[in-house]
């Protein structure tokens, strides 16, 4: 039961007030008979230390049979003592619902709880919808570190603008970290300081546009809050936490800039893609496109794609010492804020992605990942950084980098994921310009929503 069995004891003194019986026999009750409010039933099998005497808890609903519950009472050096009635275990399948049941215990009596709207349910969530709603918002525009006055003027707009997302910004760039600080600052500093020419150049645009330090630019503003909440819809009904899956859908060839890299033949592309949260980690290493020219593009199956909630089968584990299955969501509940790291290269040796795959494979299998497609899911987010830093380093192998970026899947945004989104991260490095849509789709533990049946796998 959700709450503790509460025992109310009624003492003589309260009497009057709660209607005991009488120590004479006129109510047909036993001497000193007394009564709760409580609904429960009595329990007659608590022990006294000397004699006791049944009791009827008068006011009590009456039992299925029509009689009412009874209580005890012990023998004290006083006399006998007030009457004790407890609580009864909810009694799930007697077609009432009453005590301590609700719809979240015993659904035969109470019936199904409220659905929350805002998500869909579950039941076919794994596979995609058929409709994707675009999100500018999360759009992203990777582009070099080298600073041009285009960008400058760009962030001379957004320090006007002085936006909650740029100040965060400002803060982690220019400032050091505060104890108490929100997680979500901890972790955007730890994916700037991981490239460190970046967080230089970014700290300085900064500068160039004007900031000299954090405490000055912040002064004239509020301070940036972090607020985790539990999405609900216009009702009111709990939605749960969201589950999510996300992938990569497709990967296209932009010109001009990315001239440098494509030859007679075109490109070919691989990626190094990367989720954690809270509750685990995932990675995924996708094929090598077919050769791809300006305006061209390649499709991923949903396998191939999927990064955050990969469908791997169950596999036993014995690294607690004892047999056992570990076994993950389909969609996976990120249970906080979502990261992404998006890695990509232009292949130039042909065996760099098998190399890869065998560093990726051997790393993960040293801290018990789970196997799919091409991908691991890992119970942790701690472990993530060791497998991807050694595939990373068999990468290494095609110097042309053409994609280094991140990006927070913050949690209040992701129940509006679950229906179905789709974002673009654009750009690239060392004279690349790809573009790459993003999809995500789920539902949500409490979510009562219909969406489409969605596509084939």
């Amino acid at each position: 039961m959700r709450k503790a069995i509460a025992v109310l004891v009624v003492g003589s003194a309260f009497g009057s007030i709660f209607a005991c019986g009488s120590s004479g026999a006129d109510d047909g009750g036993f001497p000193g008979g007394g009564t709760t409010t409580d609904g429960g039933r009595a329990d007659t099998g608590t022990a006294c230390t000397g004699d006791k005497l049944a009791c009827t808890c008068t006011n009590l609903p009456a039992l299925l049979d029509g009689g009412k519950p009874e209580g005890f009472q012990c023998k004290t050096e006083a006399g006998y003592g007030p009457c004790v009635c407890v609580a009864p275990a909810a009694r799930c399948g007697d077609g009432i619902c009453q005590n301590l049941e609700d719809c979240s215990i015993c659904k035969v009596d109470c019936g199904e709880c409220p659905k929350c709207s805002e998500a869909p349910a579950c039941d076919r969530a794994k596979t995609p919808p058929l409709a994707f709603t675009a999100l500018p918002e999360f759009n992203l525009r990777f582009q070099p570190t080298d600073l041009t006055r285009d960008g400058l003027s760009e962030i001379r707009a957004l320090k006007a603008e002085g936006s909650p997302a740029f100040r965060a910004v400002v803060q982690v760039l220019l400032s050091p970290p505060t104890p108490g600080e929100a997680p979500f600052f901890s972790e955007l500093r730890g994916i700037l300081s991981a490239e460190p020419r970046l967080f230089g150049a970014m700290q300085t645009a900064l500068r160039g546009a004007g900031i000299a330090n954090a405490a000055s630019y912040l002064a004239g503003y509020a301070p940036v809050r972090i607020l985790p909440r539990q999405a609900a819809d216009a009702s009111g009904v709990p939605c749960g936490a969201p589950k999510l899956r996300v992938r990569l859908q497709r990967i296209k060839v932009l010109s001009p800039e990315n001239k440098p890299f494509i030859g007679s033949d075109g490109d070919k592309i691989y990626c190094i893609l990367t989720s954690e949260s809270n509750v685990g980690s995932e990675i995924r290493i996708t094929p090598v496109t077919p050769r791809l020219n300006s305006g061209q593009d390649y499709a991923y199956s949903l396998y191939e794609g999927v990064f955050w909630g990969q469908d791997v089968a169950p596999t036993s584990s014995t690294s607690d010492g004892g047999a056992g299955t570990i076994t993950y969501e389909v969609p996976r509940p990120p249970r906080g804020d979502l990261m992404l790291s998006y890695r990509c290269w232009s292949q130039h040796n042909d065996t760099t992605w098998t190399s890869i795959l065998t560093a990726a494979g051997n790393a993960s299998a040293q801290v018990a990942g789970v196997a799919g497609a091409y991908g691991w899911v890992f119970g942790t987010a701690a472990v993530i950084s060791q497998v991807a830093a050694a595939a990373v380093a068999a990468a290494q192998q095609d110097t042309a980098t053409v994609y280094n970026a991140q990006q927070i899947i913050t949690e209040d945004k992701q129940i509006g994921l679950t229906y179905g989104a789709s974002w673009s991260v654009t750009g690239g490095k060392n004279g690349a310009n790809y573009e790459m849509t993003m999809q995500a789709w789920g539902c949500a533990e409490n979510g009562g929503g219909r969406r489409d049946a969605g596509t084939t796998p």
